[in-house]
């Protein structure tokens, strides 16, 4: 309601000046109604223009839309998930007169259906009212969805790119490529250069040497292109083969004693080498099951049971195993504590921690 306080503005003079219109009527004459009947076309009409009349639909299909259920829009903010915090100023902004938006990786704690929600929500307000829209994400196929240029942020330099982000990834390929074919032929250049302005310049060709050495100091350097120094390099070890049959869910049931089952029981089996995604609303126990997989929390009815020779590696999303006080080299140490300290560091650089 608060993103809708202009509208609430308008319709609450549209209501005053129509409770003054009735008194003029009944007690006053023509000439006294005429400037508030012009007056309340005036604001009716902003108010029209500007979807007054549609505003309930408006932030129903917002709220809707970004994923927060009809049962939170009662709730105080205090007592909402972090998560739906996100998801509320969220509706909110959008559903602000905001003619342009700074959106900070707005695609975090939305879940898929949220996502194209906002996909949408960007590509309808540009087509419909021409707003303009600047977003921070690491999301590829968001930035495609919605963008027509990009900017990139590197080593303290802005650099645009006309397109969405595959087109951003092919011409910066075609940049970099032509970048580092003319930085080799200028390295080349300035050393033949150099070689001819040492051994000329105290001789016969002085004033060559000179000339030469004055072209170097006002020579445009072109620079060749440079690594992402953030870049994160995977490494997998050989693991040790498990059985055919890795995990098997029995009737599991997921939920916590206070409130319930979140699932009705699941069962089916994961086979070495398969990969699986769950779908799914925020908040329908996706979490609470891989938990209950991963024997983080005990599960109300049924099993899960691992086959021979598997380990298990949970991944945890709010990262509550990780303690508060340790140092990231602590975290590293954790897993095997004969680590020699240069070894653990080699593998934090390839996380980039320096």
């Amino acid at each position: 309601a608060r993103a809708q306080d202009g509208l609430r503005g308008l319709e609450a003079e549209m209501r005053r000046l129509e409770e003054a219109i009735a008194a003029a009527s009944s007690g006053g004459t023509a000439e006294a109604v005429e400037p508030l009947l012009s007056e309340h076309d005036a604001v009716r009409e902003r108010f029209e223009r500007n979807g007054g009349y549609e505003a309930d639909a408006r932030v129903e299909r917002m709220l809707l839309g970004v994923g927060l259920p009809r049962q939170t829009w009662e709730r105080p903010v205090g007592e909402l998930s972090g998560g739906q915090k996100h998801r509320a100023q969220m509706a909110r902004l959008l559903l602000g007169d905001a003619s342009v938006l700074l959106l900070d990786e707005p695609t975090n704690h939305l879940d898929v259906a949220g996502l194209e929600f906002l996909e949408a929500w960007i590509v309808e307000r540009k087509a419909k009212a021409g707003q303009a829209a600047l977003v921070v994400s690491h999301d590829r196929r968001f930035l495609n969805a919605v963008a027509d240029r990009i900017v990139e942020v590197a080593h303290g330099v802005l650099e645009e790119y006309p397109g969405d982000y595959d087109a951003y990834r092919k011409l910066k390929a075609e940049r970099d490529r032509v970048r580092a074919k003319a930085a080799e032929e200028q390295k080349k250049l300035v050393e033949r250069t150099e070689d001819f302005i040492r051994r000329n310049i105290a001789g016969q060709k002085t004033r060559q040497a000179q000339a030469r050495r004055k072209m170097l100091a006002k020579l445009e350097r072109v620079d060749a292109p440079r690594e992402d120094a953030n870049e994160v390099t995977f490494r997998f070890e050989e693991a040790r083969a498990s059985g055919d049959r890795v995990l098997e869910l029995k009737g599991l049931v997921p939920g916590y004693p206070e409130t319930g089952p979140l699932l009705a029981p699941v069962s089916f089996l994961l086979r070495r080498g398969e990969r699986i995604a769950l779908w799914g609303p925020n908040g329908c126990g996706k979490t609470t099951l891989l938990k209950t997989m991963a024997r983080v929390l005990p599960p109300l009815a049924g099993a899960a049971v691992p086959g021979t020779g598997v380990l298990v590696g949970y991944y945890d999303q709010e990262m509550r195993d990780l303690p508060a006080s340790w140092t990231v080299l602590d975290v590293v140490r954790d897993l095997d504590p004969t680590l020699l300290d240069g070894e653990a560091r080699d593998f934090l650089a390839l996380f980039d921690f320096r």
